[in-house]
């Protein structure tokens, strides 16, 4: 899903989301930073598995990796950086699944290497929050998801606030289904096999 309009709708509707704005090649840098601090993210709208997302840190490096990717002729927004623990949810007809806990040790953010090379990056399912937070966070994940209309199963990724409210970064519609994806493992945390998951899946699509 296009990231700018999800951001955009969440915030319409009360939720929370990391501070962002869309820039384009008038865009200063001395405004990106006054709204957003250093270091920042820059990120294509359209990408998945965190390609065409980099960590911006000067103004240097903002004019490098923004003459990237402004090639591929996609929005282009700067978004807060979040420190700490990136967090996701799996929705299944209709309810969330247990959450699933990212440490991606050695890397700056869950990039495509933390995702699909890397050996030391944890994934903690339970994922070690109280077990009513973790109701709160995902019956607001669930109202997030109803809210865009999900039919079947997606996956939502968020930050946590300070009140451990979900930051939402995204919503994933056709979310990785091999057996080392996120959606497997939440499943298989509600005692959901791979295969009897692809069968839900497969149902919702009727």
């Amino acid at each position: 899903m296009n990231k700018y309009f999800t951001k955009s709708i969440l915030q319409l509707n009360g939720f929370k989301t990391p501070e962002y704005m869309v820039v384009g090649s008038s865009t200063k840098y001395e405004d990106i930073v006054n709204k957003l601090s250093e270091p920042f993210v820059l990120k294509q709208c359209s990408e998945g598995s965190s390609i065409g997302i980099f960590i911006i840190e000067s103004r240097e490096q903002y004019s490098v990796h923004f003459s990237e990717i402004v090639k591929n002729n996609d929005w282009i927004i700067a978004e807060q950086f979040m420190k700490g623990d990136e967090y996701t949810s799996t929705y299944l007809n209709g309810k969330a699944l247990p959450i699933v806990k990212i440490k991606a040790k050695n890397h700056e953010f869950y990039d495509y290497e933390a995702k699909y090379l890397s050996d030391e990056t944890e994934y903690i399912c339970p994922c070690e929050l109280d077990d009513k937070i973790e109701m709160a966070i995902n019956s607001e994940c669930e109202k997030a998801f109803k809210l865009f209309n999900v039919k079947g199963w997606g996956r939502l990724d968020f930050f946590l606030d300070e009140a451990s409210r979900p930051l939402i970064l995204e919503i994933n519609t056709v979310p990785g289904m091999t057996t080392h994806s996120l959606v497997p493992m939440s499943a298989r945390q509600a005692g959901i096999d791979f295969e009897s998951l692809c069968f839900e899946i497969l149902k919702s699509s009727e």
